[in-house]
């Protein structure tokens, strides 16, 4: 007598963790909830870089929740919820030294920055590298697009 065969398929692999982006959406995606999430960054982000120029943290708070129209207690929230994760929080202050470097990255490559090395890294990259991205993001998105990513992802946030 024969024996039945068993088909037996492999068990698929889960997906790869994808890691966190280091820029914000592109403009057609900010409604969605992972958009709203990259427009607190970038918004916190902004606090961050004045920070690195020289401002008081209260006074770049201010001055940023003033120009996106929220109050210092969201933005103080947001960060809050940021730094949990290690990589936001590297991000945030590779955004200080964006803030302070200002002039040297934006005259040339990081590795002109006098002891970029001594800046420290995080996952192999340069936190110098890191800030040296976000100086060229900033360019792309200026204040007011900002808050009306902000907006458009509150008035389209999914029903849960």
């Amino acid at each position: 007598m024969a024996k039945p065969t068993v088909d037996i398929k492999p068990k698929p692999k889960p997906a790869p963790k994808l890691p966190v982006p280091s820029e914000p959406p592109a403009l057609g995606t900010l409604g969605t909830q992972r958009g709203g999430v990259n427009w607190r960054l970038e918004s916190v982000r902004q606090v961050r870089i004045l920070v690195g120029q020289g401002y008081r943290k209260i006074a770049a708070q201010q001055q940023i929740a003033d120009a996106l129209a929220r109050t210092i207690d969201e933005l103080q929230a947001w960060e809050r919820e940021l730094v949990q994760s290690g990589d936001l929080e590297n991000e945030l202050l590779c955004s200080e030294f964006a803030g302070e470097l200002l002039e040297y990255l934006r005259s040339g490559h990081y590795t002109n920055v006098p002891h970029y090395k001594s800046y420290g890294s995080y996952m192999d990259r340069f936190n110098v590298a890191r800030a040296a991205t976000i100086v060229k993001t900033m360019r792309q998105f200026s204040l007011s697009e900002i808050r009306s990513g902000l907006r458009l992802g509150r008035r389209q946030r999914p029903l849960s």
